[in-house]
């Protein structure tokens, strides 16, 4: 097989030793790692001098100035899914190739939730379960294994989404408007891509009620402010895993938000799952160059 003349690792620092060592057997030379996220631009393109390959994470912006000065640069691996931070165009005018891994932690993170859910009803149970209704907003890859784990567990779900999925839909799987899923829904769960804005002061305002918010998704997707605001009714709840707390300092230490120390993303099955199909995006590449 083909390899690249030289890889280089960006805020990419949770590779176990046997990918790492996978990765070398892809260079031609060893791989190198800046662990820091880059502050500027220069600092970038300067680390990706010579360098044919780069994976970053998806905190890592790869613009259009940082690609025109990596004139050897011929592949960008991103370490997730998010896309957002990477300058597709000015890759494409480039013939560079931009790769991402989808789908490694479906699983996960659904479970996560529910883990969530449960140990929230463990200190305050709902009344009955079948009358709990778990409203999922984006019933895209996560939210379909949502759904499925929602009604195992004897919820009635409520999905809403970019675009209706009748054949999921059952008596326990229902389609709704936002606004009615909000109005409706006890539980509320995220399930969107970054930076997708779903929850604004419109949207909290139709939120009456004891109401558990439960956040997984990357960046801001709901308006701080408005949030702010309706964490004020202490009968709302709100919990968020670690890394979508990032996004939203000023909500850290309210009696009513619940932040998990861990990810939704960051169990060893879906760390294993995202290694291995890095790599294969790179192997795929290599093998087609």
């Amino acid at each position: 097989m083909a390899r690249f003349n030289r890889i280089r690792l960006v805020h990419v620092t949770s590779l176990s030793a046997e990918h790492l060592d996978r990765l070398r057997s892809l260079s031609k030379h060893d791989i190198e790692i800046l662990r820091d996220l880059p502050t500027n631009s220069r600092q970038l393109s300067d680390f990706m001098d010579d360098t044919d390959a780069v994976l970053v994470s998806t905190r890592v912006a790869v613009d259009a100035e940082s690609i025109a000065e990596s004139e050897s640069l011929k592949y960008i691996g991103v370490y997730g899914t998010h896309l957002g931070l990477i300058d597709r165009a000015a890759a494409a005018r480039r013939n560079i190739t931009v790769t991402n891994v989808d789908g490694y932690c479906n699983r996960e993170t659904a479970e996560f939730t529910m883990d969530q859910l449960g140990k929230r009803f463990e200190k305050h149970p709902p009344p009955s379960k079948r009358n709990t209704v778990f409203g999922i907003v984006g019933l895209g890859r996560v939210g379909k294994e949502l759904a499925g784990l929602a009604g195992q567990a004897g919820y009635s779900v409520l999905y809403t989404s970019r675009t209706r999925k009748p054949e999921l839909e059952s008596e326990r799987l229902q389609y709704a408007q936002i606004g009615e899923l909000l109005k409706r829904s006890d539980v509320i769960s995220l399930q969107v891509p970054p930076g997708c804005m779903v929850l604004r002061r419109e949207e909290f305002d139709l939120m009456g009620g004891e109401k558990i918010l439960i956040n997984t998704s990357r960046d801001v997707v709901t308006d701080p402010q408005a949030l702010e605001k309706w964490l004020k009714n202490p009968s709302h709840t709100l919990i968020l895993d670690s890394v979508a707390g990032r996004y939203l300092p000023n909500v850290h230490g309210l009696g009513n938000v619940v932040i998990a120390k861990e990810s939704a993303w960051l169990k060893e099955s879906s760390k294993k799952r995202l290694g291995d199909l890095l790599i294969r995006n790179m192997e795929t590449y290599l093998s087609s160059s």
